[in-house]
């Protein structure tokens, strides 16, 4: 009996790739915490501050189908491996930057590393986990984005500058490239049959009203976190005048609830819940939450208690 029937190996694996997405999340929060530090080294604007973490979210608008194929063709250990490489050399790149052009390019390439991380991630999982032991994997996985964003934002105020930062994510990516290597197996290469089948879903999907709904959900979900949590160490900082240490705590205590929400949703969905009405009662939640927190209706203890519940319901 192979040591994947014992069940040992696939929580390696599980593991490897759970890190790898809190690797591709820490770039995400790392700019988040370090952007006072970005605004005023390239003297920028809140605008320009937002694009440094929002253009992950524009690379996986129009990336997330490209990159699924690129999972077909090319085999998912491999995509993963490579999304690792483009992180690496981004946060590397990033360090060196000099002009902020320099700067957003690298993020660009960071991004793309992400998208590919995430993409990969799964199809690891669903080829190399048990059956019996997918639900506790992908429950698992479906943490890794507030995961590596809260670790950023608690153990970056702790580096002397934003490029220490930087240098420290480029390593940890390096780190997981080599147990990727280790830990996760090849898989077979992919047959032409698959590819051209991966094109005809992507077009049945967009054609489809069910997944579009839920894509637009999505879309409107990500446009809210990433509006809140792209400034919220400034905002901490500013209203509440917190210095930058506890601008993280509260900021990675903050992003940490979306684990609970997470992993309540699972609980919920397990008892019978329906999905529906998870999404709307999440989106309602965060709607009223984010109108207490961008108006000063609140007083700063009852407005960070506002962030605390966006993120669970978010979870």
């Amino acid at each position: 009996m192979g040591e994947s029937a014992r069940g040992t190996v696939p929580w390696v694996v599980v593991a490897t790739v759970v890190g790898c997405g809190v690797v591709a999340s820490l770039q995400i929060g790392k700019a988040v915490i370090a952007a006072p530090m970005l605004k005023a080294e390239f003297e920028l604007g809140l605008a320009a501050v937002g694009w440094v973490t929002g253009i992950f979210a524009v690379l996986g608008l129009v990336g997330g189908i490209p990159s699924g194929a690129l999972v077909a063709r090319i085999g998912d250990r491999r995509t993963l491996i490579q999304g690792l490489c483009a992180i690496m050399l981004g946060a590397g790149l990033g360090a060196l930057s000099e002009t902020f052009a320099m700067f957003l390019a690298s993020r660009v390439l960071e991004g793309f590393g992400f998208l590919l991380v995430v993409v990969a991630g799964p199809a690891v999982l669903q080829r190399l986990v048990l059956p019996k032991q997918r639900d506790v994997a992908f429950s698992l996985w479906s943490c890794f984005m507030p995961a590596g964003m809260a670790l950023a934002m608690l153990a970056g105020p702790l580096f002397g500058d934003w490029r220490s930062i930087w240098w420290a994510s480029a390593s940890l990516a390096v780190a997981f490239i080599v147990a990727t290597i280790v830990a996760i197996r090849k898989s077979e290469a992919p047959t032409t049959s698959v590819r051209v089948s991966l094109v005809n879903d992507a077009i049945a999907v967009v054609g489809n009203r069910g997944p579009m709904l839920l894509a637009l959900c999505f879309a409107f979900y990500s446009l809210m976190f990433f509006a809140l949590f792209s400034f919220l160490p400034v905002l901490l900082m500013e209203r509440m005048e917190v210095t930058h240490g506890t601008a993280g705590l509260l900021s990675a205590l903050a992003t940490a609830v979306n684990i609970i929400g997470n992993l309540l949703a699972g609980h919920l969905l397990f008892r019978g819940a329906g999905r529906s009405t998870l999404i709307v009662s999440g989106s309602v939640a965060m709607g009223i939450s984010a109108i207490g927190i961008f108006l000063p209706l609140f007083g700063d203890t009852e407005t960070f208690l506002l962030c605390l519940l966006f993120s669970a319901a978010g979870g």
